[in-house]
């Protein structure tokens, strides 16, 4: 399937989540919230296959955002066979991508709205928790050289 057909999109049943975040000014544009829902699908080990599409995004925009290269890298990453970059599988790719974004979704949706405290902090302190769990489990690298990093 081309990519100008096929457009990475949310499931259906989380919308909503992606509007809330776009219209609080977290995510704008939306394609930011879904590629940070992707991250924090891959980092949680999250992937959740779509039942039902939501409204998809041009791939057009991921590209001049530079962000069709975390896609591709996903979809490396999870396969572990540098082959799934070849134009006949840009389908799975961005079926890789949505999978995850879709388990990045559900958990956000618990943290920004189903818990107590303002999405934005909640967001926040999810980020620095994923952060911290991250860069420590990297073996034979000393947390105390990421920390000037990061």
């Amino acid at each position: 399937m081309d990519r100008a057909e096929r457009r990475p999109a949310p499931p259906k049943v989380l919308e909503g989540v992606l509007d809330k975040l776009y219209e609080m000014g977290i995510f704008v544009p939306k394609q930011k919230g879904l590629m940070f829902a992707a991250a924090l699908g891959y980092s949680r080990g999250d992937r959740v296959p779509l039942e039902v599409r939501g409204n998809g995004i041009r791939y057009e925009i991921f590209q001049s955002d530079g962000d069709d290269a975390f896609i591709s890298a996903l979809a490396v990453a999870v396969t572990k066979d540098l082959r799934v970059l070849s134009a006949e599988r840009n389908d799975e790719r961005i079926t890789i991508f949505e999978e995850y974004a879709h388990g990045g979704l559900i958990h956000m949706q618990r943290v920004c709205f189903e818990q107590e405290g303002d999405p934005l902090d909640n967001l926040l302190r999810l980020t620095i928790d994923a952060r911290s769990s991250a860069s420590a489990e990297i073996p034979g690298i000393d947390r105390s050289v990421l920390a000037g990093l990061i």
